[in-house]
């Protein structure tokens, strides 16, 4: 892959750089939905909304450009395949190498192989995916090195990221995350209009970490749990019975996001009136990033996602779903000794815990507020809804 990846390596690195800003998200494999997404599709959309194309040239890097062909009716916005770094077709690889080790910026999460033959020159930022209470899954190899900056929070969180990620912490950019930005937006239409849900009072999301996947990725298994709907807490199809039941009598509804690598068909059996289940396929139909689908909820229920530190922002209740938080301990690991000093809302280990905390955000009860208060400041330096701003600003891009 290396000698491909170096055909026409000669004939670039000599030429000056251009104005070119390059942008990925998502794992080395292929996963529907993280294309085009998260923290460097915010950004992207930022940059659009600031004219900023008509001095650079954007260009995403995904797998099937013909999905994304609509982004290039968009001035200096070009599509390309992370596939043709080692296609047979001379065309093609000249193309990708091209931008590769001619553009200025990259702006990247998750994976940073791809950037691995890129010149000394260039800059690649590390968007990452989140700041969150979970620790990084297989510590071993330290990524630091591969990329100029990593973007995250706060100072707490520097530190958390250049330990675990193998950086230096003159890398950590606290300029806070640029999806956060999502959240201080005004989403057009009503949950009904979107997501066709039931019309209700109130809505909570609840948003539980991946534990165990569909096949084909098991090497990414925390473990396997003991539930007939593969969630936390609410494990049986009977307690989502009782569930439905309840949110029925306080007009009240629940829509699940499932995280991407779950099989929504080892979840939901049957159709509930007030719980709404979604998926990544769901979510690509109406095109809404979840932290702005976020602003609608009400309340969030989470366990230990990096989307809960988020949600901080709208200062809004939260609770964390901890039935399992021994086991999960174990396998994964935390970012915090005590990780229940850093959780930012109620504890919740029963179903019976689950309703109330229904019924509280029904009653316009917040019963962990101070606490959300006081983690605010160690989690997020800014909370005014402009860390793409500084994201920019910071690189002097404009």
């Amino acid at each position: 892959e290396d000698v491909l990846l170096m055909r026409f390596r000669k004939l670039f690195k000599r030429r000056k750089l251009k104005d070119i800003i390059v942008f990925r998200s998502g794992l080395g494999r292929y996963v529907e939905g993280w294309e085009y997404a998260d923290n460097p599709r915010a950004l992207f959309e930022y940059m659009i909304s600031q004219n900023i194309n008509e001095h650079y040239q954007l260009v995403w890097v995904v797998k099937y450009p013909e999905k994304f062909k609509y982004l290039e009716e968009i001035k200096n916005v070009k599509v390309i395949s992370y596939d043709w770094e080692t296609s047979k077709n001379p065309f093609q690889a000249f193309y990708y190498q091209r931008y590769i080790y001619l553009a200025k910026y990259f702006f990247f999460s998750e994976t940073c192989n791809w950037l691995r033959m890129c010149r000394s020159d260039q800059m690649l930022v590390n968007l990452w995916h989140g700041c969150g209470i979970k620790g990084r899954k297989g510590k071993t190899e330290p990524t630091g090195p591969h990329y100029t900056y990593m973007t995250v929070n706060s100072p707490l969180y520097a530190k958390i990221h250049a330990r675990d990620y193998g950086c230096k912490l003159e890398q950590m950019l606290t300029l806070g995350l640029a999806k956060q930005d999502w959240l201080f937006q005004d989403l057009k239409g009503s949950l009904t209009e979107l997501l066709h849900v039931k019309q209700a009072k109130k809505y909570i999301f609840w948003l539980p970490t991946f534990r165990m996947t569909s096949s084909g990725y098991t090497s990414l298994d925390e473990y396997e749990m003991e539930s007939e709907t593969g969630m936390p807490i609410v494990t049986t199809d009977k307690q989502l019975e009782i569930l439905d039941e309840v949110l029925k009598e306080l007009d009240m509804g629940i829509v699940v996001k499932l995280h991407p690598h779950q099989d929504i068909n080892t979840v939901t059996k049957k159709h509930y009136e007030y719980i709404t289940f979604l998926d990544d396929k769901a979510i690509n139909k109406i095109n809404v990033p979840i932290n702005l689908l976020l602003t609608k909820a009400d309340g969030l229920i989470s366990d230990y996602s990096s989307v809960a530190v988020d949600y901080m922002l709208l200062d809004r209740p939260i609770a964390f779903t901890l039935d399992d938080v021994e086991k999960y301990e174990q396998s994964r690991g935390f970012n915090f000794e005590n990780v229940h000093e850093y959780l930012p809302g109620k504890e919740i280990y029963t179903f019976e815990e689950f309703i109330l905390f229904v019924k509280e955000v029904a009653g316009n009860i917040d019963a962990s507020k101070d606490k959300r208060k006081k983690l605010l400041g160690e989690m997020h330096s800014y909370y005014d809804g402009r860390n793409c701003e500084r994201i920019t600003n910071f690189f002097g891009i404009k």
